[in-house]
């Protein structure tokens, strides 16, 4: 029986790839489809011009004055002679920082594109960090959209407002209003106080119970930003996509052989029904199988010589196999139902283009789903739980145990495909 099987196997292998259309359909077009979209996304050039990360500082901080008369901008020492004025070696490289007066245009000038970010100082700034019952608060506006130099400020602002926290907060342990060294410390005169009150008083930090003494307020202009590596995404959403098509056509030559009474020839052998089904599966997954694994070589070739740079899959190989062979499954258990429900050939290639379509778009093939009710829908289509699992490998470094339930749910959509397709070809079949 195993021999008639893998004859049964071979026979729809070589055939599918004996097939010049085939051929051309199950590789070129998606190939030709990366390739098209690793031109458009992955030549631009990496290289960025740190200097054009321009930003407005608009210091309108009163100040306060100390017990002993003297006034104090927080604003001015922290921020403007730091990022203006004096600028720390190196720092200038990557920003490039000036002055403005009024806030509104600043905003305007980080709308308009002409700079990159505006830091807003309120003029209560510092009377509100020397208050220990109010929060100072400074706002970054910013275009997203400009990633890298959005990034860089960000980085810079925060780690300047986190140095004036730690003074805050280093201020308030020793002498302000939470009092830990002198209350349990200096009150005892003795060093193991002090010292567990500096524990405490650290504890109390981490923990989060001592506030610190500003926030940072960041405006997002353009809303939130995903990364979105496109080729990464589209080069499986492809493969898959034009291999259930392929998986559809191969199972479809079972009607063939039943119009053409090759398959009722054949059961009048000594072959049972389920030898030929099982032989014609394992020939169509087979031939699947090849045609991931071609488009998982090929297509990361393409990507160096596009000059991209990464793993275009990931370097999870068992998780890249356990995914492959269970997607092939689900589309190939697919395309035998579809072949099961289908009548005759011409109704098999009208119910196959409108299914894996359909699976296609709701699956998120064509362009990534974020509607929640669609999404639901989605968990429908073998496409979605494929091309998360492949982005998760890839983008995620995700692990096995991370695409397990993906790799579960495709092979589970893999059985009830094709027993119910076994059944519906149980009865239908003539001999």
């Amino acid at each position: 029986m195993l021999a008639r099987i893998f004859a049964i196997a071979w026979n729809g292998i070589y055939r599918t790839y004996t097939d010049r259309v085939a051929v051309i359909y199950m590789f070129l077009a998606p190939i030709a489809i990366s390739t098209i979209i690793g031109l458009a996304f992955g030549t631009q050039d990496n290289d960025v011009n740190l200097p054009d990360a321009e930003i407005k500082v608009v210091n309108l901080d009163e100040g306060y004055i100390t017990r002993d008369g003297r006034q104090v901008n927080l604003g001015q020492q922290n921020y403007v002679d730091v990022l203006v004025n004096s600028p720390p070696e190196g720092l200038e490289d990557l920003i490039s920082a000036s002055l403005e007066d009024d806030p509104q245009n600043a905003r305007e000038m980080v709308d308009n594109g002409e700079i990159r970010a505006a830091l807003i100082i309120p003029p209560d700034f510092s009377a509100s960090v020397n208050d220990p019952t109010q929060k100072g608060e400074v706002e970054l506006y910013y275009n997203p959209r400009q990633e890298v130099s959005a990034t860089v400020i960000i980085a810079i602002v925060e780690q300047l407002t986190n140095s004036v926290n730690m003074g805050q907060v280093a201020q308030d342990v020793y002498v302000g209003e939470t009092g830990y060294f002198i209350q349990r410390g200096a009150a005892t005169n003795t060093a193991n106080k002090i010292g567990e009150a500096a524990n405490a008083a650290l504890s109390r930090l981490y923990q989060g119970e001592i506030d610190t003494g500003i926030t940072l307020s960041q405006v997002n202009v353009e809303g939130e930003k995903k990364e979105f590596d496109a080729l990464r995404y589209f080069a499986p959403s492809m493969a898959i996509f034009f291999m259930t098509f392929a998986m559809a056509a191969g199972t479809r030559e079972i009607l063939e052989e039943q119009r053409n009474w090759t398959m009722q020839r054949i059961l009048t052998t000594p072959t049972p029904r389920w030898v030929y089904m099982l032989g014609k599966l394992l020939g169509t997954y087979g031939a699947g199988l090849i045609q991931m694994l071609i488009l998982l070589v090929v297509t990361p070739v393409i990507a160096l010589l596009l000059g991209r740079e990464g793993s275009l899959w990931g370097n999870n190989y068992i998780g890249l196999t356990l995914i492959t062979l269970a997607v092939v499954a689900a589309g190939t258990g697919l395309g035998l139902l579809i072949a099961a429900i289908s009548k005759d050939v011409s109704q098999a290639d009208t119910i196959s283009s409108a299914v894996l379509i359909l699976l296609g778009l709701l699956g998120g093939t064509f362009v990534p789903i974020e509607v929640d009710f669609v999404n639901i829908i989605s968990n429908l289509s073998l496409n979605k739980w494929g091309i998360n699992a492949f982005n998760d490998l890839a983008n995620n470094g995700a692990s096995l145990g991370d695409i397990l339930p993906n790799a579960m749910i495709l092979l589970g959509m893999a059985a009830v495909y094709f027993l119910i397709a076994l059944w519906r070809f149980s009865w239908k079949a003539e001999v």
